[in-house]
Formats: structure tokens, sequence, C-alpha cells
């Protein structure tokens, strides 16, 4: 794997990580979550990645990169399927 793609695939997974701590710890570690929070760490780190390609195209003049930007999302998929394994979801 490219060094650039590794580094969007680890930034995926440490939002998504930071997101899932920050719920644990305001949920006092609960382990009954909210579908919104299971997949909330999918959605930041896709937007995230939007954005940082939004700015490579408008501040670096460089080109908007799709697999940068999909690599960023794997990571927080990567972090989604881990919060289906460890939280008991109340659909």
């Amino acid at each position: 794997m490219e060094e650039d793609k590794a580094y969007h695939l680890y930034a995926g997974m440490i939002i998504g990580i930071l997101l899932t701590l920050a719920y644990a710890i305001t949920h006092n570690y609960t382990k009954v979550a909210s579908p919104f929070i299971v997949f909330l760490p999918l959605l930041a780190a896709t937007v995230a990645g939007f954005l940082k390609e939004l700015y490579d195209v408008h501040v670096k003049k460089t080109f908007f990169d799709k697999m940068d930007l999909c690599m960023t999302a794997v990571g927080g998929a990567i972090v989604t399927i881990l919060n289906l394994l460890i939280f008991k979801v109340s659909w």
C-alpha cells in the first residue's frame, strides 16, 4: 500500500476511535448504543476525507484523489465494524 493511502486509512481509524472513546466516556462505558454512534465513525471519517480532498484542490492546488477519500472512509468503516461487534445496538 502506498504510504499516503496508509496515512489516510490511519486517519480514518483515529477519527473513529476518538469518537467511540468520547461516546464510551460520556455514557459511562455502557454496552448499549444507538445506531447513530455505531455508524458515526464511518460518517465522520468520510466527511473528514472529503473536506481534506477539497482542501487539496482549493488550497494546495492539487487534484481530488478519490482513492484517498476511499481509504479514509475505509478506516472509519473498520471502526464501525468493531463498534458493531463491541456494542449492543438498540435498533
